[in-house]
């Protein structure tokens, strides 16, 4: 395992859930060549309903591709995102939602259980990633995504605040969640000499 945390935490943290837990679905297929960026949108609040941080999400998204031929993998927990990515005419792949749900946003969304967990096994085929601010579901996708991926980024956005800049998720860092304010994460960024940012 020393092994492992010499290469990265984040590499660390996902060789470990490797080892311990196996995904019950095979493996999606992809096409080769093109650019496959993770999107997780978490909304943490009511009173969201999933355009929020779209435009911010797709400014980071197009910076990552370029003029690469891309795909997003989306997972989120407002289903309008992914209804509002299509309508903009973006590459859109998510697990499909097929239970109707009613009734006002939870904090985690409707889709929770079984679709959330094929969601991670979804993005972890990431090239890049594109996670929410503070969420644990995007610090465990990041890690399976740093795994498969050595050059792997990742670029961390919330409702209405401004992305972080990328970072290799190879490199010598990891994200602690240790304080909370009002219901938002007071996130940091450890380094190897254990500077916080």
């Amino acid at each position: 395992m020393r092994m492992w945390f010499a290469v990265s935490p984040n590499f660390a943290f996902g060789k470990t859930f490797n080892m311990l837990f196996r995904f019950k679905d095979e493996p999606p297929s992809f096409d080769p060549g093109v650019l496959r960026i993770g999107v997780h949108l978490r909304h943490r609040k009511d009173c969201y309903n999933g355009s929020e941080t779209l435009s911010t999400v797709l400014a980071e998204v197009h910076r990552f591709a370029g003029k690469q031929q891309y795909e997003l993998l989306v997972a989120t927990d407002r289903r309008l995102s992914i209804d509002l990515l299509r309508q903009m005419g973006e590459p859109v792949r998510h697990i499909a939602r097929t239970e109707v749900r009613r009734g006002r946003h939870r904090e985690n969304g409707v889709d929770v259980g079984a679709i959330a967990m094929k969601d991670i096994q979804l993005l972890s085929y990431s090239h890049h990633l594109i996670g929410s601010f503070g969420s644990t579901f995007t610090l465990l996708i990041q890690s399976l995504v740093a795994v498969r991926e050595p050059e792997a980024q990742v670029v961390y956005c919330g409702p209405f605040m401004k992305c972080l800049p990328p970072l290799r998720l190879r490199d010598d860092w990891h994200f602690s969640l240790q304080h909370w304010r009002d219901d938002w994460p007071e996130g940091r960024m450890i380094h190897k000499a254990g500077m916080a940012t």
